[in-house]
């Protein structure tokens, strides 16, 4: 067989290459570029087949050698046809990045870019590489192109190539403290992915990050609201009382702080917090869900009054505060 490949010509080795790679015959691929480079005397001859060479260690995963191949093809190049320059430089992009080299990954990626804008998945991979060195805006420019010219959360497909995009989209817009993006992120991740545990982790961990920031005013509340209602309604009813007791938690820590300078004040703050949450629970269920009976609303408005009762700011009967959050929240 060896004997066979020596006789063919060199055209006749690439066409027969070129056959291979379609039928992902890879190794054989190899084998017959190889005779085909030794055959090959201009740079314009030589450079196509590292190219080739690298693509096949690259369709086997192989990135290294893969690396080795194009950069060896970008030595020799010689008044090369642009569209496989821009090919090399996409495909040095892509070995760099699961090499987890990632700073050549966005020089190369950005070479190629810079050529050809059109192709998303450079995008893509250039913005997880942005996150990844902690060049955080340049991840949400580049990742939100990838997701679509008039991006919106809510429309991104929940399909599995699309996870780590959507975590490194996540993770950059609480880096820059947009929390309420980044936790609808990975809402949307857990749809995705509902049995990985880095989503789960992640989740919990930024919404202990977030709960914990100090701000109490009824809008900032609200939203605050509305997110944790979507993460119960997503959850199994184990994690939901994980995250009902991460709630808790945060909440707490910062009331700790506050509570010497203005526990009256914060008492009602809290009871006003605690029905307005309640109210906008309510409807948000009510319009996902249909009307809800009062052990729904007794399972949200206990969460709120456990929670201050626990914080000993005044004396009350914890079913005395149950009942009086409980008629504020429904009060229309």
């Amino acid at each position: 067989m060896a004997q066979f490949f020596e006789n063919l010509s060199r055209i006749q080795l690439l066409i027969e290459s070129q056959n291979c790679m379609s039928n992902n015959e890879n190794d054989k691929a190899i084998h017959l570029l190889k005779e085909a480079y030794l055959k090959s005397s201009t740079p314009n001859e030589i450079y196509p087949i590292l190219h080739l060479i690298g693509v096949c260690f690259l369709n086997q995963e192989n990135y290294l050698d893969a690396n080795h191949y194009f950069l060896e093809a970008l030595e020799v190049q010689f008044n090369v046809d642009k569209e496989m320059l821009r090919t090399t430089y996409y495909c040095l992009g892509v070995s760099y990045y699961y090499l987890k080299d990632f700073n050549n990954a966005i020089i190369f990626l950005t070479k190629y870019i810079d050529i050809n804008p059109d192709l998303m998945q450079a995008f893509m991979l250039r913005g997880n590489s942005y996150q990844k060195t902690g060049n955080y805006q340049g991840a949400i420019t580049d990742l939100e192109i990838y997701f679509g010219k008039d991006f919106k959360i809510e429309e991104i497909e929940e399909i599995e190539d699309n996870i780590k995009p959507v975590l490194a989209l996540s993770n950059s817009y609480v880096q820059t403290n947009n929390f309420v993006d980044g936790i609808k992120l990975l809402i949307k991740a857990s749809k995705i992915a509902p049995n990985d545990n880095y989503v789960k982790i992640a989740l919990k961990n930024t919404l202990i990050e977030y709960f914990s920031v100090d701000d109490f005013e009824i809008p900032t509340m609200l939203i605050k609201g509305k997110l944790f209602y979507q993460i119960t309604c997503i959850v199994n009813t184990e994690s939901r009382k994980e995250f009902s007791n991460v709630v808790q938690l945060a909440f707490i820590e910062v009331f700790e702080k506050e509570k010497r300078m203005k526990s009256t004040i914060l008492t009602m703050d809290i009871i006003n917090i605690g029905s307005y949450l309640s109210k906008e629970f309510f409807r948000e269920w009510e319009k996902t869900s249909g009307p809800i009976n009062n052990i729904h609303k007794s399972y949200i408005v206990f969460e709120v009054s456990t929670v201050i009762h626990n914080y000993e700011f005044f004396v009350m009967d914890i079913d005395e505060l149950h009942r009086r959050i409980l008629s504020l929240s429904l009060i229309n």
